[in-house]
């Protein structure tokens, strides 16, 4: 569709997310965190990526305007890019629910040609196995069961060889 709205040809690929309720972690003596868009910016930053964030749409579309850094990742709908990077991530993960021990978010890759889209989709599925609680994750074109992120990016660098400068 986008292809015929006149737009540069992209490719969709992705992930299905199932993870623990998203709960304050302690941090230092008296000090309670939560999860939070920084978090996840400055875990990508510490591999070499330069991402800025934006808001996004249910159905993947970016919209202009900065996300506050300070937002939880609960309830996120976020575009990650990188100058480096052909493309951009959605990260959308659902508020959880009352009464459910998990909930489901959805990691999506939006490459305009390479390899540098896919690379980011890792870099940053291994950023959240960090951040949130019981993270597994499958691919939407996949029929099995969700796996650990840790095994889905076994075979990533320690930074990112897609990215170009």
């Amino acid at each position: 569709m986008r292809q015929l709205a006149g737009r540069a040809p992209v490719t969709r690929g992705g992930f299905t997310l199932s993870y623990g309720r998203i709960e304050p972690r302690p941090d230092g003596y008296r000090e309670m965190t939560t999860a939070r868009v920084a978090d996840l910016v400055s875990a990508l930053k510490s591999v070499g990526y330069e991402p800025t964030t934006e808001h996004c749409d249910d159905t993947g579309e970016v919209i202009a305007g900065a996300v506050d850094p300070q937002s939880p990742l609960a309830g996120a709908n976020i575009a990650l890019k990188d100058p480096g990077v052909r493309g951009w991530i959605r990260v959308q993960l659902v508020q959880p629910t009352e009464g459910r021990p998990r909930s489901l978010g959805v990691l999506e890759s939006w490459s305009l040609r390479g390899d540098s889209t896919e690379e980011l989709a890792l870099f940053t599925l291994r950023a959240l196995d960090k951040l949130l609680d019981g993270l597994t994750a499958a691919r939407e074109s996949s029929v099995l069961s969700n796996d650990p992120p840790s095994l889905l990016t076994a075979g990533l660098a320690e930074r990112p060889i897609y990215r170009k400068v």
